[in-house]
């Protein structure tokens, strides 16, 4: 059909799951060797991705990127040089660094050309404000740097100031252009002549420890009415929002989807509310990948407790469920 026209890529070599990665991750077993390891944000088609590891076989290369077209095109572009030194995740840089990188277990992080989110009221949603830049030095080796690259000068300007006072220290300089990257070639096809390169250099350590996981629990729960169920937002340390169910009666089974937001981390899934043979139960749906965290956990207790009202309200409620 006109305008659903698709391209879809085979899964390249060097490809893995965000949900595959230790929470931390141990790089020699990621890479199979030991060596040192830097960290690409949006590596984009992998222009330079693919040149950098091929110039540097000896070190390696993790590239994080948020779309899929992006990120196949990338890996297989490191493919065909034949970089073997090179894997690639779809995931938020943020989670990444987080959750994946332990601390001081990166060499160098690099970002070209990130999208600046000019308006004032985006400001929350840049990469390289104060805390993340605290994140980002905790995952660095000492005397490790992040090397930013930008078109966009009050971008650069932001960047530097987060960073006064802070961990990393900036330097900050005008380059020509000399990536080869889409991005690149678009400021530049536009008429732009300089870019802003930034290096900040981690002084100091700060202790920004990887998170601890909890346990994901299925909740038994008395019953569910579809007609009166209304989970509500939840706010605190997490902020979960419900947003469409689907009710499959036949089934005796729902489908919530959630989005869980917590420092450094968003999440959207689907929480499933499914009839068994020994009752009803929440838990995550089968087949999502999730970090299980606090805010997971809220987020299932939340659809636990508007399933029992439901129920009870609909006097729907299983007489099992009390002895379970």
């Amino acid at each position: 059909m006109a305008g659903s026209r698709r391209t879809f890529f085979p899964v390249p070599e060097g490809f893995v799951p965000w949900w595959r990665l230790g929470r931390p991750q141990d790089w020699a077993q990621l890479f199979g060797r030991p060596g040192p390891v830097e960290l690409e944000i949006g590596p984009g088609t992998g222009e330079r991705l693919a040149r950098e590891a091929g110039a540097h076989p000896d070190r390696n290369y993790l590239g994080v990127e948020l779309q899929w077209g992006r990120l196949a095109r990338a890996l297989e572009r490191c493919g065909r040089a034949g970089c073997r030194n090179v894997r690639g995740t779809l995931a938020d840089a943020r989670f990444v660094l987080h959750r994946v990188a332990a601390p001081r277990s990166l060499d160098r992080v690099v970002a070209l050309f990130l999208d600046p989110w000019p308006k004032d009221r985006h400001e929350g949603r840049r990469l390289f404000g104060r805390p993340f830049q605290e994140l980002v030095a905790s995952r660095l080796r000492d005397g490790g740097e992040v090397y930013l690259v930008t078109d966009h000068g009050p971008y650069a300007d932001w960047v530097c100031e987060q960073a006064r006072g802070g961990p990393l220290r900036a330097e900050r300089r005008e380059i020509r252009p000399g990536f080869g990257t889409r991005f690149e070639e678009k400021w530049v096809g536009g008429g732009q002549e300089r870019f802003h390169e930034i290096r900040l250099v981690k002084e100091r350590h700060p202790e920004v420890p990887v998170p601890e996981e909890v346990e994901v629990i299925q909740v038994p729960v008395s019953g569910f009415d579809p007609d009166r169920f209304a989970p509500r937002t939840v706010r605190g340390e997490a902020t979960v929002a419900f947003k469409e169910v689907v009710h499959d009666p036949g089934r005796a089974k729902a489908l919530v989807r959630a989005v869980v937001v917590e420092p450094l981390l968003e999440q959207q899934l689907w929480i499933e509310v499914v009839r068994e043979r020994k009752g009803w139960r929440v838990s995550p749906a089968e087949g999502c990948a999730f970090v299980p965290t606090p805010g997971l956990r809220a987020a299932l207790e939340e659809v636990a407790r508007a399933a029992d009202e439901s129920a009870a309200a609909g006097n729907l409620q299983d007489p099992g469920a009390a002895g379970r």
